[in-house]
């Protein structure tokens, strides 16, 4: 099993947003045109992607329905 280690140092919003920043700078000098980091609390849009499932949305991607 693939464990995830704590980390170390507690880092503050304005951290997380110059991380942010310095990734997505990096980003544009590899040559990408968009780059997005998603945040990891996903309960807020689990309504919506229940809905678009139901609505079969998926397509013939079924595997996402189960």
């Amino acid at each position: 099993m693939n464990t995830v280690p704590k980390p170390t140092v507690a880092l503050s919003v304005a951290d997380l947003e110059q991380l942010a920043a310095e990734i997505k700078e990096i980003g544009a000098k590899l040559g990408f045109q968009q780059l997005g980091i998603a945040d990891t609390q996903l309960e807020a849009a689990q309504a919506s992607l229940d809905a678009w499932l139901e609505q079969g949305r998926h397509g013939e991607m079924r595997y996402m329905a189960r």
